[in-house]
Parts: C-alpha cells; sequence; structure tokens
C-alpha cells in the first residue's frame, strides 16, 4: 500500500520529546489523529476488498474528520485543543445525565455509583454550557473546502431512503418485492470512495507534516502523483474545493485548477469515461419465502483496490 508507509514515515521524521503538557501536546494530539487515520485506511480497505461498499464509506468518512481536526490544529493551536478538551468534558457530563434519567424509573444505579457520577459532575460544572464541536464547524476553523464531499460520504452512514434504496429490487410477476442482502458494487462507486478516501488521508498526511515542522517532500509527491492518478483516470475533473493549505515541496503551481464555475460555487463533481475494473458480476440468487416475499444472497466479489492504491 502507497500511502501507509508514508503515513507510518511520518512518525520517526521528526524527534518529539514529551513535554510538561504531556499528552495534551498539539504535536502528540496530531501524531494520534495520524494513527487513527491509518488504522481508518487499512480498514476501509479491508472492508472493501470484501464487497463491504457501504461500511467502507462510512469508514472512508472518518478520513475526512481526521483532516478536519488536524487543520484546525494548525491553523488554531491550542485554542482548538482547548475546544476539544470542552466538546470532551460536555459530552461526558451529557453521558452521565443519560444515565441518570434512563436508570430513575428502574433504579438500577447503585447508589455508591451514583454518588460518584455526582460528585464528577458537581466537580466539572464549568462545563456545563460548553461548546461542542461538529465537522462542518471544525472543515470551517480549518479553512478546509471539502466538507461537500464528507456530506456524499455521510448519505449511506445513516438509514435515509437512498441509502436504503440499495437493498430493494422491483417485485416480481405475482408483485412480491426482493431484498438484496448483498447489493452489486459498481465499479465506479467504489473508485469514487477509494478517491475521496485518498484525499482525505493526504490532508492528514500534510496536516501533521506542518504540526511537526517537516517539509512535506515525501507526501507533496504523493499528493502530486495522486492528482495525476486521478487526471487519468477521468474520476475527479473539478476537485478546487478541495485545496490543501499547507506547506507543499517540489509543487509548483496549484495543486489543482480552479474552473469558473467552482469559484462561484456553482459547479459540480464531473466525471468522464472510466475503464472497465474487470469486477465479474455473479449470477443473482433469489429464494422463496413461505410468506410470499423474496430475497436474494450472493457471493459478493472483492474489488481488487490494487488497481487503485497498489502501484
Amino acid at each position: 500500500m502507497r500511502l501507509h508507509p508514508v503515513g507510518m514515515g511520518i512518525f520517526g521524521a521528526t524527534p518529539v520529546k514529551i513535554t510538561e503538557q504531556g499528552s495534551a501536546d498539539i504535536r502528540i494530539v496530531g501524531l494520534m489523529l495520524l494513527a487513527r487515520t491509518l488504522s481508518n485506511l487499512k480498514a476501509a480497505i479491508a472492508l472493501v476488498e470484501s464487497g463491504f461498499i457501504v461500511e467502507a464509506k462510512v469508514i472512508a468518512r472518518c478520513c475526512f474528520e481526521n483532516s478536519y481536526w488536524v487543520g484546525a490544529l494548525v491553523k488554531e493551536g491550542d485554542k482548538f485543543r482547548a475546544s476539544m478538551v470542552q466538546h470532551e468534558m460536555k459530552h461526558k457530563r451529557m453521558r452521565a445525565q443519560t444515565i441518570f434519567s434512563t436508570t430513575a424509573k428502574t433504579g438500577d444505579l447503585q447508589l455508591e455509583i451514583k454518588s460518584k457520577l455526582r460528585r464528577w459532575m458537581r466537580d466539572h460544572k464549568e462545563y456545563e454550557d460548553s461548546p461542542t464541536l461538529d465537522p462542518k464547524e471544525v472543515c470551517e476553523r480549518a479553512k478546509n473546502e471539502s466538507y461537500m464531499f464528507y456530506q456524499h460520504l455521510s448519505w449511506d452512514a445513516h438509514p435515509s431512503i437512498e441509502s436504503l434504496n440499495r437493498y430493494y429490487e422491483p417485485p416480481d410477476a405475482n408483485g412480491a418485492p426482493g431484498i438484496d442482502v448483498c447489493p452489486v458494487i459498481r465499479d465506479a462507486e467504489v473508485i469514487e470512495m477509494l478517491n475521496l478516501m485518498c484525499l482525505g488521508v493526504i490532508g492528514v498526511f500534510l496536516g501533521v507534516g506542518e504540526l511537526l515542522g517537516q517539509d512535506n517532500t515525501t507526501t507533496g509527491k504523493l499528493a502530486a502523483e495522486y492528482k495525476a492518478l486521478t487526471e487519468s483516470t477521468g474520476q475527479v475533473t473539478c476537485t478546487s474545493h478541495l485545496s490543501f493549505r499547507f506547506r507543499m515541496v517540489a509543487m509548483p503551481g496549484p495543486l489543482w485548477p480552479v474552473c469558473g464555475q467552482a469559484r462561484g460555487r456553482t459547479c459540480v463533481v464531473e466525471k468522464r469515461p472510466r475503464r472497465s475494473t474487470g469486477i465479474v458480476k455473479r449470477p443473482q440468487r433469489f429464494s422463496q419465502t413461505e410468506t410470499g416475499g423474496r430475497y436474494k444472497d450472493r457471493t459478493c466479489d472483492p474489488f481488487h483496490v490494487k488497481e487503485v492504491l497498489f502501484r
């Protein structure tokens, strides 16, 4: 995998010593976000190779979240780290309140635990009105313009009508609807997911390199290769929303060309015809249930992501 060793190389490229801030040092926080991203990357690839495109897209959007958090650390430093602490403590208080409200009627909460929780909430009352973080806000604080792609990946993270529609098959001659428990994965959807995930991962690499004071030479070359690859495969022809605002080395000119429509924020992602990726669609196998409904299962064919990432 080309991305993983580049990410691992960031850890050893700059010596980092623990300061009085300990794990709260923004450089350490950045490295933890890098570790999370590499884990997300491996998980998404494993999922898509096993035929789980929906689950892979859910994981892929985590890479965008990671890039937003890293970008905000680059832009705001300790100010954003403080926002992370406020968000964490606010949500811990909210979880404690949920425990109290849920167990109030049943009385299942032990007295000793209830007492400790109340004491903890009193000790951290200053976080009662703390603001919380959401990806869109953090994206804006990071001066990142890729939120539209995060939204696109988020469609499959929730049981919306659109996300559920992939499991529905038109009714048969008897009017019985079909439920596809393992829908066919379209080549274009896999390529799109991998493309967007790579963008989020490279953003994390660049941001963490910036936090550590690295020159980003290796990541810059990888970003340039990624740009050339997307252009040669015709995956994205208008990526002006996704400007990296970190130091780039050996990459003259803008990372992506800005079209006139993009300046007005009216452009959409355009796709050129793609090469066939060679997925073999297996025959669908239907089964009749006792109630007359149908369900469909198929042996999912793993997508060979080597064509996209292993070069």
